[in-house]
């Protein structure tokens, strides 16, 4: 026998509240079908908790504690009507009206064992894929081949290259040959933002047509000879950039302020952990080439006058 504080129930104690409510779900779920929804019943189970506290609001003298089996038992009742309503024809019944006559609260209820029997005697060929019969399915005929179901559409499988070729291979072999985002996606025939989403590993592997243009990218870098944007052969350049800016050897910092860049991308640029483009560093000598030959003529004009 459940026994539940009234009290507490009508103090809405939110103990008392959830171990009631707790109580009518598990009631309600093991009373309708197993097929069935678990929200549905889930839903009911709440609707009857709130009669039920509604109509126990008015305190009793003689009775310190509410029994709650009547209340139990009425809940159960509505999953299995919810149940009943919505398979009429596991029950035998046809029509709205001789549904309502056979379900109402003074006849006498199937019970959930029957409407059990009744589903399982129902043909495994009239079923769908959750177990209900289909009333306005109009395609009910055509998945079926006679007395034997249609077979359902594999799902498609996405196979990678065996090495598993992930963002990193993709940004390995760009900074390693000096390429910027943008080149490398018009290698790839792929979108910058894809290409980004696979460096960033947002997307964590690498499609096979995306994988396989990566293969024949690096075949023909390869043999067309590009040169290997590594730090050894880019440390001379850069101590050449700072020469031309009149800073001393690893201000990083001053060199940063002079290129209006920030200041963690050229402390990256000296540590070697990465190395600009091959096209960023053209413009980037040229350009201080340029102002160091500006300098020089305006020595050249303050010393001849």
């Amino acid at each position: 026998m459940t026994i539940i504080d009234r009290d507490a129930l009508r103090r809405r104690d939110p103990r008392a509240v959830r171990e009631l409510s707790e109580v009518a779900k598990r009631v309600c779920r093991s009373t309708a079908h197993r097929y069935s929804s678990s929200a549905i019943a889930d839903d009911i189970a709440q609707d009857a908790t709130l009669a039920f506290l509604t109509a126990n609001d008015t305190p009793r003298e003689d009775e310190a504690l509410l029994h709650v089996e009547g209340f139990l038992r009425e809940a159960a009742r509505r999953a299995s009507l919810a149940h009943l309503r919505s398979h009429k024809k596991l029950v035998g019944v046809d029509s709205e009206e001789a549904f309502d006559a056979i379900t109402a609260p003074s006849a006498d209820l199937p019970s959930v064992a029957e409407v059990q029997a009744r589903h399982r005697a129902v043909p495994a060929g009239a079923l769908n894929g959750d177990g209900f019969e289909d009333e306005d399915d109009e395609l009910g005929e055509s998945k079926t081949n006679g007395s034997k179901p249609a077979p359902r559409p594999r799902r498609r499988k996405h196979h990678y290259l065996p090495s598993a070729m992930t963002g990193r291979h993709i940004r390995f072999l760009r900074v390693t040959y000096g390429l910027t985002q943008l080149q490398m996606s018009v290698m790839l025939e792929v979108g910058l933002h894809s290409l980004r989403n696979y460096e960033y590993g947002t997307v964590k592997f690498l499609p096979v047509e995306v994988a396989e243009r990566l293969e024949k990218v690096r075949d023909r870098i390869e043999a067309e000879g590009f040169e290997r944007a590594t730090h050894k052969s880019f440390l001379p350049v850069y101590n050449s950039w700072l020469r031309m800016a009149g800073l001393p050897r690893g201000d990083y910092a001053g060199l940063a302020k002079f290129l209006n860049i920030d200041r963690s991308t050229v402390w990256r640029w000296q540590n070697g952990e990465c190395i600009p483009p091959r096209t960023r560093q053209e413009y980037i000598t040229n350009g201080l080439k340029e102002i160091v030959a500006m300098r020089e003529r305006r020595i050249a004009e303050a010393g001849g006058l």
